[in-house]
């Protein structure tokens, strides 16, 4: 017997084309009725897909937020790698302002009741009073770089510091340390720092800055 796949109706085996629809016959399928069993579903079984979250970035950065993306399950399992299994430090929850005044002397201080130095090995320390940012790394007159924290005669050459390496916020609720993409990274507390991200500074923290070294004094 041969099935009729568009009205259903079945015929005789050699009829080719059928009396009620009119559509040809000849490559229908069997009846479930002549072979005894069932039709398979055609429907293909539904996909599961892992959907990777929402990922949101400042305005500085240049880059755009992305949909809700497919992502591979091995890709999955990475990115849930916690940031101490990488050595990476956590960042706060807290955004850089894509308004807030550039890295330079124009910067205005906020009111702070602790007062921040950084000390580097050598015995030199570093003030920090009086700004809200404070630009760490090497002068470039050439290119208009002044940092305020300048490491070019401590190090800095020979130890990888970039010329515009991070910079610390100086805000109503502390310290913090952000690093600017540079190229020989930061650490905080031997933990490196995910760049354009904020991290707090605590009393006796210490902070690398390509090959050198400074110790945190909070009070």
């Amino acid at each position: 017997m041969i099935l009729c796949q568009t009205c259903l109706r079945e015929y005789p085996d050699g009829t080719t084309q059928c009396v009620n629809c009119g559509q040809p016959l000849a490559l229908m399928r069997p009846s479930p009725a002549a072979t005894g069993r069932p039709f398979p579903d055609a429907r293909p079984e539904p996909v599961a897909t892992v959907h990777a979250p929402r990922v949101a970035y400042s305005a500085a950065d240049g880059l755009a937020v992305p949909d809700v993306f497919a992502v591979p399950d091995a890709l999955s399992a990475q990115a849930s790698m916690s940031a101490a299994e990488a050595n990476i430090a956590a960042p706060i929850d807290v955004w850089v302002s894509s308004t807030e005044p550039l890295y330079g002397p124009s910067s205005t201080s906020t009111s702070t009741a602790a007062h921040l130095r950084l000390r580097l090995n050598n015995g030199k320390v570093f003030e920090l009073s009086g700004k809200a940012l404070y630009l760490i790394g090497r002068e470039d007159p050439a290119n208009g770089i002044d940092p305020d924290i300048d490491l070019t005669r401590f190090g800095g050459v020979e130890g990888g510091v970039s010329r515009s390496h991070a910079v610390i916020h100086v805000r109503q609720e502390g310290y913090f340390v952000e690093d600017l993409g540079s190229m020989n990274e930061t650490l905080l507390n031997f933990h490196r720092l995910l760049p354009r991200q904020l991290y707090e500074l605590k009393d006796g923290d210490q902070l690398r800055f390509g090959g050198t070294t400074a110790l945190v004094v909070i009070g």
